[in-house]
């Protein structure tokens, strides 16, 4: 697998040059309750990708990963001073400087998980979790695991929130035929966001 990630093109440091300010780190219990929700089989080679990576405290609390495991983390992140940080970690696969969307070349279909905290900003009329949720949906398996984290600004903002819904999974449907969704944690749904999934997906089909 040491193919799967390959350096593109190095990062012009421009407006996104101070990524670590805009940088907001998943914190480790959260990361740690993520991780009762995922299973994972001890045959075989489990693929993991972080597209921003960070300090990879995160992916590897999520993942509990542990050295020797079947676990193997990829990842990459915007930031090269930080990547460089991660290079000699035991625990962390391979990790390459770049910028995830337009920086690097990352096979398709190969990851059985992908844990992401994107950048929530807009960079021109688009906005960056709607380019990254596109670009990861590809690089997963067919049965892959997303883990995306949505930050509570985002999250108590129900008109933002329940168009994020609403277009993922409309997207997942129409590109991927995806016919079924599980939502945990549905206390903290709405009706209304679930109503309007409804509609959207049977439009769809």
């Amino acid at each position: 697998m040491e193919n799967t990630i390959q350096r593109e093109s190095r990062f012009s440091r421009t407006l996104n040059n101070h990524a670590r300010l805009g940088a907001y780190y998943t914190d480790p219990a959260h990361c740690k309750a993520i991780a009762n929700f995922l299973e994972f089989t001890q045959e075989g080679e489990i693929l993991a990708l972080e597209p921003s990576i960070g300090d990879g405290v995160a992916v590897l609390n999520a993942l509990r990963k542990e050295e020797g495991d079947n676990k193997h983390i990829y990842g990459c992140d915007i930031d090269e001073s930080v990547v460089s940080g991660l290079q000699t970690n035991p625990l962390i696969e391979n990790v390459i400087g770049g910028d995830f969307l337009t920086g690097v070349n990352i096979t398709k279909g190969v990851f059985d998980i992908c844990f992401s905290n994107p950048p929530y900003m807009t960079q021109g009329e688009q906005r960056m979790e709607d380019l990254f949720l596109e670009k990861i949906t590809a690089l997963l398996k067919r049965d892959g695991v997303l883990v995306y984290v949505i930050p509570y600004s985002v999250f108590i903002d129900r008109a933002m929130f329940r168009k994020y819904m609403v277009d993922s999974v409309c997207y997942w449907a129409s590109e991927y035929k995806v016919d079924g969704f599980r939502f945990d944690l549905m206390a903290l749904h709405d009706v209304q966001t679930m109503q309007a999934i409804e509609s959207a997906l049977h439009k769809i089909n």
